[in-house]
């Protein structure tokens, strides 16, 4: 029979562990902090930093002020009979005798059981999890109280329609998984917060119809527009809780202007409330000039990211009343005086990824020694056009990046000004 190798880590002595008290008392403070929500806490890193270590030596010391606790080890191969078996018998205490010839359908409903009225981290993390499957989660219905669910990396590829009776569920995780489809059950989730999909590609998930019942609703991410009917997309301005929506604009070809047309409506109803980040994925050349014509505007958006092969003709001008905008990500055909002046008078702007397509008709852009007055990154782009820099542009940039163009450049070569960034490190 082979060990789980993390079995040493499981029951080692105290003395033993160096150099990690520090952590377990951050840890270990944040978790007992004086709230009754839900807390989540990933430990991530190479194989053998200690991370096992670190979470049972904080098991140890905070779960005796638990009434109900577990601690269980999975490994990536999962055995889901193993499992239920070992949070059982920690939490069960003597009542799940003959357990071992119980079937998994039995070994929740006692686990529910016991879990009734009781203090518990309610989360399943099964992260990165080989050979976990749909059959696996036919008896989620069960598990009443769980409110987060990572699934993530475990490459199944659809949720039960039975997830739509796990009413406390407030966060699901499906990051790197085959789900290209939600079930429409996953619309009666009435306290559901999150729902995070996607991965290397941005996403691919089609959204239900009927997604706008979802109120509660604070950030979906990985979704498709074109995937999704214009219906489901245009019942996202329902959301009046969303603060995050990025979209993956995948296929201009199919229903492009019905879906233009949903989309700008969800916008701009979402302009009205407190849509925080948006961003959108495309990966083809058609037009996002519907951008340009967002209204009313996002007066609360701190975020905006345009990664597509798509460039702008210009910086949409509702972008000029965003007081609160942090990090701006947008590709532009060409910058004219007025969208460097929209950009530059932003008042909180602290990111900057400038991308443009055409050579500016000067070969340059001249940074003058007014506007951006807390811009901390900038990030440009733009072949054959150079930056040059006047006294006091920027006082507060700590990061550039930026091309050079050996040739274009070579007029300017002793005047670019980098020497101005008095902050620059």
């Amino acid at each position: 029979m082979t060990a789980d190798p993390r079995i040493n880590t499981l029951y080692a002595d105290v003395p033993d562990l160096v150099g990690i008290d520090g952590a377990i008392s951050d840890i270990a403070e944040w978790l007992m902090a004086g709230t009754a929500t839900l807390k989540v806490l990933s430990i991530v890193g190479f194989c053998g930093l200690g991370k096992t270590t670190l979470a049972m030596e904080v098991f140890r010391r905070v779960g005796g002020q638990f009434g109900c606790r577990a601690f269980a080890a999975v490994l990536q191969k999962l055995d889901m009979k193993k499992l239920l078996k070992d949070l059982l018998s920690q939490v069960a205490r003597g009542e799940a005798d003959g357990m071992d010839t119980w079937e998994e359908g039995k070994l929740i409903r006692k686990l529910r059981e016991c879990l009734l009225n009781r203090r518990v981290l309610r989360v399943l993390n099964l992260e990165g999890c080989q050979g976990f499957s749909e059959s696996h989660l036919k008896d989620i219905n069960s598990l009443f109280h769980l409110k987060y669910l990572s699934l993530r990396r475990t490459w199944i590829s659809n949720l039960p329609p039975q997830i739509g009776d796990v009413q406390t569920l407030e966060t699901i995780d499906i990051r790197g998984t085959n789900i290209e489809e939600l079930p429409g059950t996953i619309t009666a989730l009435v306290q559901l917060k999150y729902i995070l999909s996607g991965g290397h590609t941005w996403g691919k998930i089609k959204l239900p119809d009927g997604i706008g019942s979802m109120t509660s609703l604070k950030a979906i991410l990985g979704f498709d527009i074109c995937r999704s009917s214009a219906c489901a997309v245009q019942e996202l301005g329902d959301l009046k809780n969303s603060m995050e929506l990025p979209i993956n604009w995948a296929d201009f070809t199919s229903g492009n202007v019905k879906h233009q047309e949903a989309m700008m409506r969800t916008l701009g109803k979402l302009g009205t409330r407190n849509l925080q980040s948006f961003a959108v994925c495309s990966r083809n050349l058609g037009s996002l000039d519907f951008l340009d014509c967002w209204s009313p505007p996002p007066n609360h958006l701190q975020k905006f990211r345009l990664s597509a092969y798509y460039f702008l003709p210009r910086v949409p001008r509702w972008m000029a009343s965003l007081c609160n905008l942090i990090d701006l990500n947008i590709n532009i055909v060409e910058l004219a005086d007025e969208d460097l002046q929209i950009i530059r008078e932003l008042p909180s702007l602290l990111r900057l990824d400038l991308r443009l397509k055409s050579p500016q008709k000067d070969d340059r852009i001249v940074v003058h020694g007014i506007g951006f007055p807390y811009l901390k990154e900038l990030f440009f782009s733009c072949e054959e056009t150079c930056l040059i820099f006047e006294p006091a542009a920027l006082p507060k940039l700590e990061r550039l990046q930026t091309t050079v163009h050996a040739i274009r450049a070579r007029p300017y070569c002793h005047h670019l000004g980098i020497e101005h960034l008095k902050s620059l490190k």
